[in-house]
């Protein structure tokens, strides 16, 4: 008997369960129901699965610990993606089989911030650009190029890098691209943000140069930031890809005199720990200075909180 593959061992045999449960929220568990009985009893018995190496479990028998669907997530291991379920899909009603199914290709297909700092993270010598701030900028030279080299530092091998003032975006051959700073500071992220390729475009109000609005226009959602002198900041990461060019690229940027290095303690110190977790093509945070040393706190005091996400 076959007891394990690459990502489970088989722990019982005949698991008698009346259907299955959610293990966590995750995207392949999106818009099904905590729990979902068997519309059809399965014909044999059930094998009683529990994750090892890299996979995880994100929805288990009823009333067991034990894994129906366990993932293997590439932006974790740097390999591949795998999807193992431990039942046979027509025992479950059709609405939901086709749910679970249809978020899984999703899931495979996706390219949000994980995925994109995944393959940042693992991707061999010299196929990332890491593009910091212009060395001019009064305020966001700094905390941009800090941003980015907390990022750099969790690469698995050598990458290519350059400050936004001594390069042109014809000489950014590199599949994949690692943009930090604001748009004052990074010519790329005004860019971008100005083609409107962004998943979030940022404006800012000309009469109220501290005001920002931050507008999903596939959602039809804006968001208003209006920092508040040094106590509460947010800050935008968000993946997209340029259709031009077939790059790839992850953005941090804040708002408010360079307060972006938020975004690099949040991506190094919280996303990379947690790639699981943060799927979506885009997450808007908020830093708020609960001790006031200026310094963003993921541990004690927790300072980082998630706004909005898409």
């Amino acid at each position: 008997m076959l007891e394990s593959v690459f990502c489970v061992k088989l722990t019982r045999t005949s698991v008698q369960t009346s259907g299955l449960e959610h293990s966590k929220p995750h995207m392949i568990t999106q818009d099904l129901p905590g729990s979902i009985d068997w519309v059809r009893a399965p014909t044999r018995g059930l094998d009683g699965l529990t994750p090892i190496n890299q996979g995880f479990q994100v929805i288990r028998y009823a009333g067991t610990n034990l894994s129906a669907v366990t993932v293997v997530d590439k932006s974790e291991t740097g390999t591949g993606d795998a999807v193992y379920y431990s039942f046979s899909l027509f025992s479950l009603p059709e609405d939901f089989r086709q749910r679970l199914v249809s978020n899984t290709v999703k899931w495979f297909l996706r390219n949000g911030v994980s995925y994109v700092l995944g393959e940042i993270i693992h991707s061999p010598q010299n196929s990332v650009r890491f593009l910091y701030s212009s060395q001019e900028a009064e305020y966001g030279f700094a905390t941009g190029l800090l941003t980015g080299s907390m990022l750099y530092s969790l690469c698995s091998s050598e990458q290519q890098q350059s400050f936004a003032d001594n390069v042109n975006s014809l000489e950014i051959t590199e599949r994949l691209v690692c943009i930090s700073g604001d748009l004052g500071t990074n010519y790329l992220a005004k860019t971008y943000n100005d083609s409107g390729m962004l998943p979030i475009i940022i404006h800012q109000d000309q009469n109220k140069p501290q005001s920002y609005s931050l507008v999903d226009k596939a959602r039809n959602l804006t968001w208003i930031v209006e920092p508040d002198s040094c106590l509460n900041h947010t800050f935008l990461i968000q993946a997209f890809s340029d259709a031009n060019s077939a790059q790839t690229c992850l953005l941090a940027t804040g708002f408010f005199q360079g307060w972006d290095w938020a975004a690099g303690i949040c991506l190094s110190r919280i996303i990379s720990g947690n790639l699981r977790d943060y799927c979506s093509t885009y997450y808007i945070f908020t830093w708020q200075d609960v001790n006031g040393d200026l310094i963003p706190q993921v541990e004690f005091p927790q300072e980082i909180s998630v706004l909005a996400v898409g």
